[in-house]
């Protein structure tokens, strides 16, 4: 039975989020059943999976709203080994004045019996694969232990009632064994109306239709669009005149964007590169915009060229589409 205060904590946790409504009812749900135990714990390992700003690290800290335990958050490039998690546990663990106990010998290693932590990983398919490897018997239900090994010393740790996070824009790169002990959550893309919504809630001076175009000049990301609403109001408050519509431009202009559904300067050198209409494969793509960040061209602005239709990828390389010559023409 679900007591009216364990709704009422889970309920509260999640106010105010939008969107992935499926993934948030499968965490609530999982919140509401291990709120419900005694003690109180998450039975599953969860995987966000997904593009870039879809709530994936949003969700980890309202799970944790409800959970109420020590934090431990880390991106997967700072994960190179089992010890260094410990380390960070180990620091969280100080900051509230709590510490594991020992509580047997195990092979000639002294047990300890960790106080629960709920560990967030961002980025987890950057953690190598030994490291991926290590951590297997840590997140099964039915052990829950890791050997950490510092020099000569070695100790058995104990992490009952702990929970675990991971965040991953690849989820294809990961371990299988590893990817096999999490259950995965999907989370889409923001909808126009969605950003529409997380910025009328911040912004609520901001028009209606001023909110929808920011919006759409975001590329449905709600951290950009939350910044360009706040460089917008600056821009209202020192402009001389009321022609809401030319502060945007002066913006959008000013962080490289040309046009309110998104396009950059970036967009449109990469569209200058297949302008001739034949494949070009990713190689020479990469190669003739050297000056762009590699992970730029791969995360950013091809998925955003794919979506837009601006573009085709296919055996031969990636090829320029009516629509995207269009594009050439019409943005300056």
């Amino acid at each position: 039975m679900i007591s009216d205060e364990v709704r009422q904590r889970v309920a509260e946790a999640f106010a105010g989020f939008v969107g992935n409504a499926d993934a948030t009812h499968a965490l609530k749900r999982s919140l509401l059943v291990g709120l419900s135990k005694d003690p109180p714990s998450l039975d599953k390992t969860f995987l966000f999976s997904g593009p870039p700003s879809t709530g994936k690290s949003d969700l980890a800290r309202r799970v944790n709203k409800c959970l109420g335990l020590p934090f431990v958050q880390l991106d997967g490039r700072a994960l190179r080994s089992r010890e260094k998690l410990f380390e960070m546990i180990d620091d969280s663990l100080a900051s509230r004045q709590m510490s594991p106990r020992k509580i047997e010998d195990r092979g000639g290693m002294p047990v300890f019996q960790y106080p629960a932590v709920c560990v967030y990983v961002d980025e987890v398919h950057l953690i190598g694969q030994g490291v991926q490897q290590s951590l297997l018997t840590l997140l099964e239900r039915d052990d829950c232990s890791v050997v950490l090994e510092y020099g000569s010393i070695r100790k058995v740790a104990m992490m009952l009632g702990s929970a675990y996070l991971f965040a991953t824009t690849k989820p294809a790169d990961l371990e299988r064994a590893f990817r096999s002990r999490c259950s995965e959550l999907v989370l889409n893309r923001y909808s126009s109306e969605e950003v529409s919504t997380m910025v009328k809630r911040r912004f609520p001076d901001l028009p209606h239709d001023m909110i929808k175009s920011v919006a759409g000049s975001s590329r449905l990301t709600p951290r950009i669009a939350f910044d360009i609403s706040s460089d917008l109001m600056d821009e209202i408050a020192i402009s001389e005149d009321d022609d809401l519509r030319a502060a945007l431009r002066r913006v959008l202009r000013g962080r490289g964007i040309l046009a309110e559904n998104g396009i950059t300067r970036n967009d449109l050198r990469y569209l200058q590169v297949l302008r001739n209409r034949k494949p070009v494969g990713e190689a020479a793509i990469l190669s003739m915009l050297g000056d762009i960040d590699r992970s730029v061209i791969q995360d950013d602005v091809e998925p955003f060229l794919l979506r837009e239709g601006y573009i085709g990828i296919s055996e031969k390389g990636r090829q320029i589409t009516l629509k995207g010559c269009d594009v050439l023409e019409s943005v300056k």
